[in-house]
């Protein structure tokens, strides 16, 4: 396909933007939404990773065991992984178990 130039008989309308009618220029929103959203994701991983890896935390979670998931006061040593969904997060204890957090409650970092 030949691409278009200025000197092409094109109609252009009285007022129109030639950049319109030439269909260059202009940007598609959800590229942008997309790229933030990444960079924001791994800002928050980066952000969670510094926070809370090789530190005890004690606040309010539930452990994922088989007694179901229950909201208590537990304290968690020596965090060596976190698992993130979203803005919801899960750490990972020194002996393997899992407690999610409640983002919108105090954490207490040792």
């Amino acid at each position: 396909m030949k691409a278009k130039t200025v000197n092409e008989s094109i109609s252009f309308e009285r007022g129109s933007n030639p950049k319109r009618v030439l269909g260059i220029g202009g940007i598609i929103p959800s590229k942008y939404y997309e790229k933030i959203q990444n960079e924001a994701r791994e800002n928050w991983k980066k952000y969670l990773n510094d926070t809370f890896i090789g530190k005890n935390v004690t606040g309010i979670m539930s452990q994922w065991s088989t007694r179901g998931h229950t909201w208590e006061n537990f304290t968690v040593k020596n965090i060596k992984s976190i698992h993130i969904s979203n803005s919801e997060f899960a750490l990972e204890d020194e002996n393997g178990e899992m407690f999610s957090v409640l983002s919108d409650e105090k954490l207490f970092i040792e």
